[in-house]
């Protein structure tokens, strides 16, 4: 099966903003990345990505430290709120209507 090429540049642009958060520590662009993958429905390389970033920087500092893995976390929240909001948007309109 190939990939899409929307699909490639997904990949792409998630991991780039990913990899260039991870090396600037930036946690916003680690996040933009993260939440590109997950809310586009490539939810398990967006966790996959989320996985290594919370494994390579450690547990977080201050408040954040009860949330052990934060960014899996919103990770596998964006993925469950996009599952959420598409079929909640797919089931309730008919093309009739549109």
């Amino acid at each position: 099966m190939a990939i899409s090429h929307a699909s490639r540049w997904i990949y792409a642009v998630s991991f780039a903003l990913v990899g260039t958060g991870f090396l600037l520590p930036l946690w916003p662009v680690v996040l933009a990345g993260i939440a590109l993958a997950a809310l586009s429905g490539r939810w398990i390389s967006g966790l996959a990505m989320a996985l290594l970033v919370d494994v390579a920087w450690g547990a977080p500092m201050g408040l954040a430290q009860y949330l052990f893995f934060p960014f899996t976390i919103t990770a596998l929240l964006l993925s469950a709120g996009r599952l959420w909001g598409s079929s909640y948007f797919y089931d309730r309109s008919t093309l009739d209507t549109l």
